[in-house]
């Protein structure tokens, strides 16, 4: 009986020193980088986003409900989901801020698949929120055109295809309607996706935090270095499984925590590197140009690492990337530093305006006057084209792996992560049976 006491009181106090000190920064990185390219979509000069509350060791909570970590479109969607539905609150943990990885560095597209109805659902239910918050998100309906170049040594096949069936919902065009409505001779058939929408990613995710408040505190800059976990009460039987986040700034004990994180998650959470590799794509944004195509947005290349996808915004500016199978090795597959750029997928997005719609640049030299931000973000990609959503083993939630079409999942995501936080098992989407961790991990 007293070797059990002294046990217990020896665990007690490792979990309370645990529970309550900061943990030293390791040689190795887990998470994004201090310094990342400049992306224009969090440029102040167009937009300031909320960025909560600065954290020191004094101001991080030692306890908390939910801890969500990540406070791009995925997390800040769960915590709004949970105050809205549930009224309960979350911790929110991010190492920079509202929509600083992904969210805050992506192309600007709404672009949800017509054969899913996730998605579908998903898109307007997000649209709604933004009408319904009055969000001044530049949001254009215009559709998309995925292109077909008319040289075809550009034409390049690609088998990462995102794993999923967009069928045959659009509508064709032919090499006179391609010049008609693209003002260019460079393509000679294109697929015409009428639901396809444009947008700020960052305003809307920055909405939705203010829409979840009170309920929501944000910890920003604070990087998550460790999840462990932990058993409160005596008797075996009376334990309840805890975790304990443990950070630079000190540690949280949470209930429940949920890692949304994306292409930084395996990082994180080892066991999932075998199923969730990062990698990088590369974004630019032009001056303000004379644009008079017919839609919003087009893509060319097929869905991988040899597309190409560009915007149009109401500003006249083009946002443009991808071409991440030029950057070598492995077409940018395991780097998750956004914190440098590759000239030669630089370049190559630049040729690629100038050829492919020569028009807008008359007034232009063939130089970098008329880009005004070039960045790099990090995505997830998993090993079947699917996210990973659900709860690990460890009884630790993830919702990542959104092989660069996130922003028609996100928002859905996030509500039926909340569903499965709170054990509302009957209220979650039949999509999210599909992308269950159960598919990699055996119980």
């Amino acid at each position: 009986c007293t070797t059990h006491w002294w046990l217990y009181l020896l665990y007690t106090f490792a979990f309370l020193v645990l529970s309550t000190a900061p943990l030293c920064m390791t040689t190795n990185r887990i998470g994004p980088v201090d310094e990342p390219t400049r992306s224009w979509w969090l440029n102040g000069e167009f937009g300031v986003l909320p960025q909560g509350g600065t954290c020191d060791n004094k101001d991080l909570p030692k306890t908390a409900d939910v801890v969500i970590i990540g406070a791009g479109m995925t997390g800040i969607s769960t915590a709004y989901w949970l105050s809205q539905i549930y009224q309960r609150s979350s911790l929110v943990l991010d190492a920079r801020g509202i929509a600083g990885g992904a969210t805050g560095r992506n192309g600007g597209h709404l672009w949800p698949n017509p054969r899913s109805s996730f998605e579908m659902e998903t898109t307007e239910e997000l649209l709604k929120f933004v009408s319904d918050s009055e969000v001044d998100c530049d949001l254009t309906k215009l559709g998309l055109v995925s292109l077909t170049p008319s040289s075809k040594g550009s034409e390049e096949k690609d088998d990462d295809d995102g794993g999923d069936d967009w069928g045959n919902d659009y509508d064709t065009w032919d090499e006179k309607t391609c010049a008609q409505n693209m003002h260019t001779d460079a393509f000679i058939a294109g697929e015409h996706h009428p639901s396809a929408a444009q947008f700020w990613p960052a305003k809307v995710t920055a909405a939705l935090y203010e829409a979840s408040l009170p309920h929501l505190t944000l910890c920003a800059p604070v990087r998550v270095l460790r999840i462990g976990s932990s058993a409160v009460g005596e008797e075996k039987r009376q334990q309840k499984q805890q975790h304990v986040v443990q950070t630079d700034k000190g540690s949280v004990v949470a209930n429940q925590v949920i890692v949304a994180t994306n292409g930084w998650t395996s990082e994180l959470l080892p066991e999932m590197k075998p199923y969730l590799i990062p990698f990088r794509n590369q974004v630019l944004m032009t001056r303000p140009l004379k644009v008079n195509w017919t839609v919003g947005a087009f893509s060319v290349g097929g869905n991988g690492a040899n597309q190409i996808y560009g915007i149009r915004r109401p500003d006249g500016r083009i946002c443009v990337g991808g071409a991440r199978a030029l950057e070598q090795p492995n077409a940018a597959m395991k780097i998750s530093d956004d914190g440098t750029l590759s000239e030669v997928v630089g370049t190559h997005l630049r040729r690629f305006l100038l050829q492919s719609f020569p028009s807008l640049f008359d007034r232009f030299d063939m130089n970098d006057d008329v880009v005004e931000a070039e960045w790099t973000g990090v995505l997830g990609h998993t090993t079947d084209g699917k996210p990973i959503c659900g709860a690990l083993p460890s009884g630790v939630f993830v919702a990542a792996g959104f092989n660069g079409y996130g922003m028609s999942r996100c928002f859905g995501v996030g509500k039926h992560m909340a569903h499965l936080i709170q054990g509302n098992d009957e209220m979650v989407h039949p999509y999210m049976q599909g992308v269950k961790p159960d598919r990699f991990f055996s119980k």
